[in-house]
Parts: structure tokens; sequence; C-alpha cells
């Protein structure tokens, strides 16, 4: 077991508690760093054997080209003892994951997907990374589906839709492999994504996949959404985005938008991942720069 240490980009994490409509009393700050690891982007729970597991999605920022701590790894928040998942079955395309949710499908038995961003050398410049096969290239973004085993996680399908698919980034999956993903405009190298903010051009949506029909899109017209949760049954959706606004879209049974209604915290945060805890739903926030909260809504 490789100790696991959480990333110096995370500065700090403070605990909010906020209202639909007013903001409720802040309870005491409460966090304990757990080390380092290279670039975590998200986190989900799973249950097995009586103990609780965190699976977190890692990649390193800061030297694009290094992916060899690249992945998903397996923590015990009670102790910190960690690991990088060995993955089975899968190919040898560039693994850069993103967001990723867990689902249990049946009585403990878990399955993961995440969004992977492949290298694209047509996309990021260079040439296609030593040891990938070539026909890996025309990657992009892709979403990847796994079984969770005891012996770490089993490649079970990988999922792509070009015209669509062109800046995933949080996502939320039910049992039955209905799945909806936040989706913004491809922003080379970053740009564009601070004039969507500061301008607020709601060019982002949301994609569902349905195991039947395939990708379309759900909603439209948000800026820069990001965190995703699925209500069980599937025909309501909560959306994280820009300016402290979060949604609550009514679904219709192809899991598509009826209807919307818009909540603001304060402050005016850039809204990040969802989770549910505590009878809760709770979700990060970057107030300013760095910074991040998290909010009780």
């Amino acid at each position: 077991m490789l100790p696991v240490r959480l990333s110096r980009s995370l500065l700090s994490l403070v605990l909010a508690s906020v209202g639909l409509g007013a903001c409720a009393r802040v309870p005491a700050t409460s966090c304990a760093p757990l080390g380092e690891f290279p670039g975590p982007e998200d986190f989900e729970s799973i249950e097995r054997e009586g103990q609780t597991l965190l699976l977190v999605s890692a990649r390193d920022r800061r030297d694009y080209d290094d992916s060899s701590d690249n992945g998903i790894w397996s923590v015990d928040p009670t102790t910190g003892a960690s690991a990088r998942l060995q993955i089975h079955g899968r190919d040898g395309c560039w693994l850069a994951p993103h967001g990723i949710s867990t689902v249990e499908v049946e009585p403990g038995r878990w399955e993961l997907w995440s969004i992977n961003h492949f290298r694209n050398p047509t996309r990021d410049g260079g040439e296609v990374p030593a040891g990938q096969p070539p026909e890996c290239a025309e990657l992009v973004h892709g979403i990847e589906h796994y079984r969770v085993e005891d012996d770490g996680l089993h490649f079970v399908e990988r999922l792509t839709a070009p015209a669509l698919l062109t800046n995933p980034n949080e996502l939320d999956v039910l049992p039955d492999g209905r799945l909806w993903l936040s989706n913004n405009p491809e922003w080379p190298g970053g740009k564009g994504l601070a004039a969507d903010v500061l301008l607020h051009r709601a060019r982002g949506q949301v994609l569902h996949r349905d195991p039947a029909a395939g990708f379309s899109v759900a909603a439209e017209g948000l800026v820069f959404p990001n965190g995703m949760y699925a209500e069980p049954g599937g025909r309501a959706l909560w959306v994280s985005a820009a300016h402290g606004r979060y949604y609550r879209l009514e679904l219709d049974a192809a899991g598509h938008e009826l209807s919307r209604s818009a909540h603001r915290v304060r402050p005016r945060a850039t809204l990040d991942n969802f989770f549910f805890a505590e009878d809760a739903l709770w979700v990060t926030g970057h107030p300013k720069g760095l910074a991040l909260s998290l909010i009780h809504i």
C-alpha cells in the first residue's frame, strides 16, 4: 500500500452551511490533510465489506507529460492508507481522469465511471506518447466504465461522441446506466474560460446518455456548468455553475430538461462538485482564485 497525499494545490478546506434562500449559521472549520498526490480532481465513496473507501481521480497537472501517477486512487478516510488502483483490461491510451461517479449496481457490487481526457497530438501538439497505440491519437475526450473488484478496476467500455463531448467535466450515473455530464466549449490552453465567466456567456450544456439511445443534449444556456447530482429515479438533476449559481432541473422521461429553478449562494463562488452526505447535498466552491469552500445546500 502506498501513502496517498492530497495535492499541494488544495490550499484549504472551509466548511460553510447555506440554506436554499438564506444563509445559515456557519459551523466551525473541520478538516485534516491526508497527504499529497498529483492533481486530485474528484472523489466518490463506496462501501465494501463494511468499510468506507474513497476513490479519487488524480492526474499530474504540473508536468503534463508525466502520467506515471495518473489514475484512480483508493483512500481509507480513517487511516489515510491508500494505493493507486491497478486497472485490468484497458488499452494503452493516455490516462488522465477527471470527474468520476460510482454506483452500486447490486448490493456490494460497485461500478465506476470516469471522464478521461486523452493526449491528442493534433490538439496538444507533439507526437503520440511513447507506448500509446497510434489509434489512441484520434481520441480527445471520453467516458470510461469500470467494475470495482478486490484486485482493482476492470475495464468494461469506453464511450465517445466527438461531436458532443467538446469539454466534459463532471458526471453522475444511476444504477441503470443512465448518466448526465457537464460539458463546455473547448477552451484551447484554457483560453475562453475567463471570458465566458466574466461576460456571463451561457455556452455550457448538460449532456445525457441513455444506454439504448446514446448521447443527447439535455439542457443548454449555462455559464460554466460543473457539478452534477442526479436524484434517485432520474427525474431531477442538480447542476452547479459560475457566479454562485446552482440549478435544479426537472427532467422528462428521456432525461431532458422540462424546467429549472435557479438558486445562488453568497459569496458568488464558482461552484464545483456535488456530493450527498448526512442526508444533505453539498457542493464545493471557489470564492476567489484558488480558495475553496464546502457548502451545504
